[in-house]
């Protein structure tokens, strides 16, 4: 398996003044450098043309079956968000909404009644 370094160094020698920013980001392969996402690449302090030189890269990298994990990761990711998220609660004098939209017409005319109420004062 080859070395972040020699890796960086196969793309352009100028990428080697950057390495401290993969290690940094828990790269020191090439097998974690095809885990880099793109959002946790442009956070790293490296010029913009040399990060798409290594956007390249990495997606060259990625099998199928890596593109496949990180795909399950995100859904992993997204679900424990949606899962520990607390639903949005709307109070308008006595009634309380749970969901972002009022379901019955009652919570539809008092929602209508203190957005016009707010909307005036």
């Amino acid at each position: 398996m080859e070395s972040v370094e020699a890796f960086l160094s196969g793309i352009d020698s100028g990428l080697l003044a950057y390495k401290d920013e993969f290690k940094r980001h828990a790269v020191t392969s090439e097998n974690t450098l095809k885990y880099l996402r793109n959002y946790e690449l442009e956070e790293m302090n490296i010029p913009a043309v040399f990060k798409r030189m290594l956007l390249e890269k990495i997606i060259n990298l990625q099998t199928t079956e890596t593109k496949s994990k990180l795909k399950e990761q995100t859904r992993q990711r997204d679900s424990d968000f949606l899962r520990h998220s607390e639903p949005k609660r709307l109070k308008f004098g006595e009634t309380e909404i749970t969901e972002k939209d009022p379901e019955t017409e009652n919570e539809r005319t008092v929602v209508s009644e203190e957005l016009f109420q707010i909307t005036i004062s």
